[in-house]
């Protein structure tokens, strides 16, 4: 199967209400979340792959620095799930910050957010920019 690649600022799935582990599901649609990096891992049913690796790639711009970084590069040190939230803490060397990824599904309408909150190391400070990469099978592009 041959996959493209998007990059959106922002990425809204509609899934169901109930979780379990490191995974979401949707009537019988399930996603999975990486509990290495703490990513979007994929999304399908029983017949179809929706979704293929789902990874954000970072810029944090500092007074003296761009620093350039992708969630492939995150190390989960931390996952918890708990009220309808699972929650990954992350470190990224690269961005020279924790990340802190929760992920949860909107009550009224079905959707799943993501949340990254960014504590850089001390002294390290700025802008920072993110962009989702969103890997989805070729048969959905036409044109």
């Amino acid at each position: 199967m041959l996959l493209k690649t998007v990059s959106t600022f922002v990425a809204c799935l509609m899934l169901g209400y109930s979780s379990f582990g490191a995974e979401l599901t949707s009537g019988d649609v399930r996603y999975w979340l990486n509990p290495e990096h703490g990513n979007l891992r994929k999304a399908s049913n029983d017949s179809a792959l929706f979704i293929r690796e789902c990874f954000d790639h970072y810029r944090l711009l500092t007074v003296d620095e761009e620093l350039v970084g992708k969630e492939s590069e995150d190390r989960v040190v931390e996952m918890e799930q708990k009220e309808g939230r699972i929650t990954f803490t992350c470190r990224n060397e690269t961005l020279r910050a924790t990340l802190v990824k929760a992920y949860w599904i909107d009550p009224d309408h079905g959707w799943l957010f993501k949340r990254i909150d960014v504590d850089p190391d001390p002294g390290i400070g700025g802008l920072m920019l993110f962009e989702s990469g969103i890997e989805v099978p070729s048969e959905w592009w036409t044109g």
